[in-house]
């Protein structure tokens, strides 16, 4: 529900100051299952590329520090370096990032994300791709603990990377 809220407020953002790129967002089911959701958006929608938000488990707290990536509450989006990473997206969002002054994380993801990008990635033609996470504590449960100020710097990253793509980005 978080994802769904970042990607409807950074269109709405988008919109206000005068995007002129066509933006839809699509909320999905079954990412670490079937894929269901995003294949069928992929395929309906026929995206130019398209940004992935989920959530990533923070490792600031005792149980989880030696078994993820160093990701923290309030240090900012969770960047994703990996094979399925479109890399010249990956060069845009970092600078939108730097313009904005927000401070990054980085996950690893090997092969899978276990998450939407996997299934639009391998769309079509290949939909190049990009994921964004929130950082959060207790992931799967009912006390689930995410930082305002992560969220708010994904939306504001967002919303700069779209707003600098024109026609001749490649």
């Amino acid at each position: 529900r978080l994802g769904a809220f970042i990607c409807l407020e950074a269109m709405k953002r988008v919109k206000e100051r005068g995007g002129k790129n066509g933006v839809f967002v699509s909320t999905t089911v079954g990412e670490e299952t079937m894929g269901r959701g995003a294949k069928a958006a992929a395929d309906q929608i026929k995206p130019t590329c398209s940004i992935i938000v989920d959530v990533t488990y923070a490792s600031d707290i005792p149980y989880r520090e030696n078994l993820t990536n160093p990701v923290s509450l309030g240090k900012g989006p969770a960047l994703t370096k990996g094979g399925t990473i479109n890399k010249q997206m990956e060069k845009l969002i970092k600078k939108a990032a730097d313009r904005l002054n927000i401070n990054v994380q980085y996950e690893v993801a090997c092969s899978r994300t276990y998450t939407d990008l996997d299934d639009i990635y391998y769309r079509q033609e290949g939909i190049p791709s990009y994921l964004i996470s929130i950082p959060l504590r207790y992931m799967h449960s009912a006390v689930e603990v995410c930082n305002y100020k992560d969220v708010e710097e994904i939306i504001e990253l967002i919303t700069e990377f779209i707003m600098s793509l024109d026609e001749d980005t490649d």
